[in-house]
Protein backbone atom coordinates (compact mmCIF):
# COMPACT_ATOMS: atom_id res chain seq x y z
CA UNK A 1 0.00 0.00 0.00
CA UNK A 2 1.68 3.46 1.24
CA UNK A 3 -0.28 6.75 1.02
CA UNK A 4 -0.11 8.20 -2.55
CA UNK A 5 1.15 11.77 -1.83
CA UNK A 6 3.82 10.53 0.05
CA UNK A 7 4.56 7.98 -2.54
CA UNK A 8 4.84 10.83 -4.88
CA UNK A 9 6.92 12.71 -2.68
CA UNK A 10 9.32 10.30 -2.56
CA UNK A 11 9.50 9.88 -6.32
CA UNK A 12 10.12 14.11 -6.74
CA UNK A 13 12.53 14.08 -4.35
CA UNK A 14 14.82 10.77 -5.12
CA UNK A 15 14.55 10.99 -8.81
CA UNK A 16 14.23 14.32 -9.95
CA UNK A 17 18.12 15.10 -12.04
CA UNK A 18 19.33 18.57 -11.25
CA UNK A 19 17.63 21.41 -13.09
CA UNK A 20 19.03 22.94 -15.90
CA UNK A 21 19.13 26.04 -13.92
CA UNK A 22 21.39 24.71 -11.43
CA UNK A 23 23.14 22.90 -13.10
CA UNK A 24 26.46 25.13 -13.83
CA UNK A 25 26.80 25.37 -10.21
CA UNK A 26 27.11 21.42 -9.52
CA UNK A 27 29.28 21.37 -12.44
CA UNK A 28 31.73 23.03 -10.53
CA UNK A 29 31.53 20.19 -8.29
CA UNK A 30 32.37 17.37 -11.00
CA UNK A 31 28.63 16.15 -10.79
CA UNK A 32 26.83 14.80 -14.19
CA UNK A 33 23.73 16.09 -15.36
CA UNK A 34 22.13 13.03 -13.77
CA UNK A 35 23.67 13.19 -10.45
CA UNK A 36 21.13 13.86 -7.87
CA UNK A 37 22.28 15.77 -4.76
CA UNK A 38 20.91 15.70 -1.49
CA UNK A 39 21.96 17.45 2.14
CA UNK A 40 20.53 15.26 4.48
CA UNK A 41 19.08 17.07 8.25
CA UNK A 42 17.23 16.17 11.35
CA UNK A 43 13.64 17.03 11.23
CA UNK A 44 14.14 19.82 13.56
CA UNK A 45 17.00 21.40 11.31
CA UNK A 46 18.67 21.42 14.27
CA UNK A 47 21.76 19.26 12.91
CA UNK A 48 22.88 18.04 9.00
CA UNK A 49 25.31 16.41 7.29
CA UNK A 50 27.25 19.17 5.69
CA UNK A 51 28.96 16.73 2.94
CA UNK A 52 26.51 16.70 -0.07
CA UNK A 53 25.37 13.08 -0.83
CA UNK A 54 25.54 11.52 -4.27
CA UNK A 55 22.42 9.44 -4.93
CA UNK A 56 22.21 7.28 -8.01
CA UNK A 57 19.70 6.86 -10.61
CA UNK A 58 16.80 5.09 -9.49
CA UNK A 59 16.53 1.37 -11.18
CA UNK A 60 13.15 0.02 -12.66
CA UNK A 61 11.98 -1.89 -9.61
CA UNK A 62 12.51 0.98 -7.43
CA UNK A 63 10.82 3.45 -9.16
CA UNK A 64 7.98 0.55 -9.76
CA UNK A 65 8.05 0.53 -5.82
CA UNK A 66 7.37 4.13 -5.39
CA UNK A 67 4.64 4.53 -7.99
CA UNK A 68 2.06 6.78 -6.39
CA UNK A 69 -0.34 5.26 -8.60
CA UNK A 70 0.10 2.04 -6.57
CA UNK A 71 -0.89 3.90 -3.54
CA UNK A 72 -3.86 5.15 -1.64
CA UNK A 73 -6.05 8.22 -1.29
CA UNK A 74 -8.83 9.50 0.77
CA UNK A 75 -10.27 11.03 -1.93
CA UNK A 76 -10.30 9.59 -4.84
CA UNK A 77 -10.17 12.94 -7.23
CA UNK A 78 -6.53 13.06 -5.92
CA UNK A 79 -5.78 10.22 -8.02
CA UNK A 80 -6.53 12.40 -11.04
CA UNK A 81 -3.84 15.27 -9.59
CA UNK A 82 -1.25 12.98 -8.54
CA UNK A 83 -1.23 11.37 -12.41
CA UNK A 84 -1.27 14.82 -13.87
CA UNK A 85 1.85 15.78 -11.58
CA UNK A 86 3.79 12.55 -12.41
CA UNK A 87 3.58 12.41 -15.92
CA UNK A 88 4.89 15.90 -15.90
CA UNK A 89 8.17 14.82 -13.70
CA UNK A 90 11.68 15.00 -15.17
CA UNK A 91 12.27 11.15 -14.52
CA UNK A 92 15.93 9.95 -14.85
CA UNK A 93 14.78 6.73 -16.32
CA UNK A 94 17.22 3.99 -17.74
CA UNK A 95 15.36 1.03 -17.54
CA UNK A 96 16.86 -0.47 -21.01
CA UNK A 97 20.26 -0.49 -21.99
CA UNK A 98 20.09 1.96 -25.47
CA UNK A 99 23.00 3.42 -27.24
CA UNK A 100 23.07 6.95 -29.18
CA UNK A 101 26.18 7.79 -31.65
CA UNK A 102 28.41 6.72 -34.30
CA UNK A 103 28.50 3.29 -35.90
CA UNK A 104 30.24 1.41 -37.94
CA UNK A 105 29.32 -0.64 -41.24
CA UNK A 106 28.15 -3.20 -39.50
CA UNK A 107 26.14 -1.55 -36.89
CA UNK A 108 28.65 -2.07 -34.12
CA UNK A 109 29.26 1.00 -31.66
CA UNK A 110 32.26 2.62 -33.30
CA UNK A 111 33.52 6.24 -32.87
CA UNK A 112 32.23 8.47 -30.14
CA UNK A 113 28.87 7.87 -28.81
CA UNK A 114 26.87 7.63 -24.84
CA UNK A 115 25.71 4.25 -23.53
CA UNK A 116 22.99 4.18 -21.36
CA UNK A 117 22.96 1.11 -18.97
CA UNK A 118 20.07 -0.79 -17.54
CA UNK A 119 21.22 -0.41 -14.20
CA UNK A 120 21.71 3.43 -14.27
CA UNK A 121 25.16 3.65 -15.57
CA UNK A 122 26.57 5.95 -18.26
CA UNK A 123 29.39 5.85 -20.91
CA UNK A 124 30.39 8.93 -22.82
CA UNK A 125 33.23 8.20 -25.18
CA UNK A 126 35.17 6.80 -27.80
CA UNK A 127 34.07 3.14 -28.87
CA UNK A 128 35.77 0.08 -31.25
CA UNK A 129 33.70 -2.34 -32.35
CA UNK A 130 30.94 -2.45 -29.45
CA UNK A 131 33.62 -1.78 -26.51
CA UNK A 132 34.53 1.01 -24.64
CA UNK A 133 37.82 2.06 -26.58
CA UNK A 134 39.47 5.03 -26.22
CA UNK A 135 39.07 8.23 -23.72
CA UNK A 136 35.91 8.18 -21.98
CA UNK A 137 33.58 8.68 -18.68
CA UNK A 138 32.02 5.96 -17.43
CA UNK A 139 29.14 7.01 -14.31
CA UNK A 140 28.50 4.43 -11.83
CA UNK A 141 24.84 3.67 -10.67
CA UNK A 142 26.54 4.18 -7.48
CA UNK A 143 27.65 8.02 -8.52
CA UNK A 144 31.21 6.91 -8.78
CA UNK A 145 32.93 8.40 -11.71
CA UNK A 146 35.91 7.05 -13.86
CA UNK A 147 37.41 9.35 -16.57
CA UNK A 148 40.20 7.85 -18.98
CA UNK A 149 41.44 5.35 -20.95
CA UNK A 150 39.94 2.48 -21.59
CA UNK A 151 41.12 -0.36 -23.89
CA UNK A 152 38.54 -3.51 -25.10
CA UNK A 153 36.23 -2.49 -22.51
CA UNK A 154 38.39 -2.09 -19.50
CA UNK A 155 39.97 0.84 -17.94
CA UNK A 156 43.69 0.57 -19.18
CA UNK A 157 45.98 3.76 -18.86
CA UNK A 158 46.08 6.75 -16.87
CA UNK A 159 42.66 7.47 -15.21
CA UNK A 160 41.03 9.44 -12.80
CA UNK A 161 38.74 7.95 -9.94
CA UNK A 162 35.72 10.28 -8.32
CA UNK A 163 34.35 8.78 -5.54
CA UNK A 164 31.07 9.94 -4.06
CA UNK A 165 32.66 10.95 -0.85
CA UNK A 166 34.86 13.52 -2.74
CA UNK A 167 38.06 11.66 -2.58
CA UNK A 168 39.88 10.95 -5.57
CA UNK A 169 42.21 8.67 -7.44
CA UNK A 170 44.92 9.34 -10.19
CA UNK A 171 47.16 7.32 -11.48
CA UNK A 172 47.23 4.17 -13.85
CA UNK A 173 45.30 1.22 -14.59
CA UNK A 174 45.47 -2.03 -16.19
CA UNK A 175 43.06 -4.78 -16.77
CA UNK A 176 39.96 -3.01 -15.11
CA UNK A 177 42.38 -1.85 -11.69
CA UNK A 178 44.64 0.24 -10.19
CA UNK A 179 47.85 -0.48 -10.56
CA UNK A 180 51.51 0.92 -10.25
CA UNK A 181 52.02 4.56 -8.53
CA UNK A 182 49.23 6.88 -8.15
CA UNK A 183 47.93 9.57 -6.10
CA UNK A 184 44.95 9.89 -3.54
CA UNK A 185 43.43 12.82 -2.40
CA UNK A 186 41.07 12.27 0.59
CA UNK A 187 37.64 13.86 1.01
CA UNK A 188 38.06 17.61 1.35
CA UNK A 189 41.96 17.77 0.70
CA UNK A 190 42.21 18.60 -2.65
CA UNK A 191 45.62 20.07 -2.12
CA UNK A 192 47.38 17.03 0.07
CA UNK A 193 47.38 14.03 -2.20
CA UNK A 194 49.15 10.78 -0.78
CA UNK A 195 51.37 9.06 -3.04
CA UNK A 196 50.42 5.75 -3.21
CA UNK A 197 51.60 2.03 -4.97
CA UNK A 198 48.69 -0.55 -6.17
CA UNK A 199 48.90 -3.94 -7.50
CA UNK A 200 45.77 -5.19 -9.15
CA UNK A 201 44.13 -2.64 -7.56
CA UNK A 202 45.28 -3.05 -3.67
CA UNK A 203 47.28 -0.74 -2.13
CA UNK A 204 50.24 -2.51 -0.86
CA UNK A 205 50.70 0.21 2.27
CA UNK A 206 49.47 -1.73 5.22
CA UNK A 207 49.29 2.00 6.86
CA UNK A 208 47.27 3.40 4.11
CA UNK A 209 44.01 2.02 5.06
CA UNK A 210 41.51 4.49 5.33
CA UNK A 211 41.87 4.30 0.89
CA UNK A 212 39.53 2.50 -0.38
CA UNK A 213 40.87 -1.48 -1.11
CA UNK A 214 39.25 -1.22 -4.72
CA UNK A 215 37.12 -0.09 -6.91
CA UNK A 216 33.88 -1.26 -8.99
Amino acid sequence: GGRAWIRLEQLIGSNTPVHPTCFNYFKRLNLHRTDRPHFFVTPDRKHSFHHLIMLPKLTKGIQELLDPLKGVTTDKRDMEIIQVIKNKLDLNEDNEERYSGDRNERGEMHGNGILYYENGAEYKGQFVANMKHGKGVLYYATGDRYEGDFVADQRCGVGKYFYTNRALFVGNYKDNKRDGKGLYFPPGRPNDPIEIFCIMGEVTEKSLQNIPASEQ
